[in-house]
């Protein structure tokens, strides 16, 4: 006989209702459990699976008992627990579009050059209460011009360098920041 601390792992089919989604991931708790039982079969464990979950309209926390699938596993085997916690945030989005300049870095002193278009636009989900908390200096983008020259490309690449940490699903469009070398 031996011990081993394994993993649980979920199976998770969540569908929110229009406009809600989780802050955060699942949390199971515990995230792993002690199991006992003859060593050949202990080492070749894993993981523990809990029985599937699935979801549909969700509008509210998540806060669930699930069991261990202990039957798919061996019957030889003593769980410390056989059940776990499953949690969950639910929050209410809403989505949000702004209009934001972008700097170019790894421009050369030499090189001046002219872009189109000169801002981007940032579409963003994020919980409707910091809605307000949102402001132009929320969000920085930049675009490399060496990355561009280097890979012989006629345009450049807005990416993201800051962003709120309660934001979620960013867009930017336009994907791609066409530029002319002036002389």
């Amino acid at each position: 006989m031996t011990s081993k601390k394994v993993p649980v792992v979920g199976n998770f089919d969540l569908n929110y209702k229009l406009g809600y989604h989780l802050i955060s991931a699942l949390k199971i708790t515990p995230d792993s459990m002690l199991v006992s039982g003859p060593e050949s079969q202990i080492q070749n464990l894993k993981s523990l699976p809990i029985s599937a979950l699935s979801l549909t309209d969700i509008s509210t926390n998540i806060n669930l008992t699930l069991p261990i699938e202990v039957e798919k596993i061996s019957d030889k085997l003593k769980f410390s627990k056989k059940e776990v916690q499953i949690t969950g945030e639910v929050r209410q989005f809403t989505e949000g579009t702004m209009e934001v300049p972008f700097s170019i870095i790894n421009l050369p002193e030499s090189v001046q050059i002219n872009t189109f278009p000169k801002t981007i636009e940032i579409k963003y989900q994020v919980e409707i209460s910091k809605f307000k908390e949102i402001h132009a200096n929320s969000f920085k983008v930049y675009c490399d011009y060496q990355q561009a020259i280097n890979g012989g490309l006629s345009y450049m690449v807005p990416k993201l360098s800051i962003k709120p940490n309660f934001v979620t699903s960013v867009i930017i469009t336009p994907a791609k920041i066409d530029f002319l070398i002036q002389k």
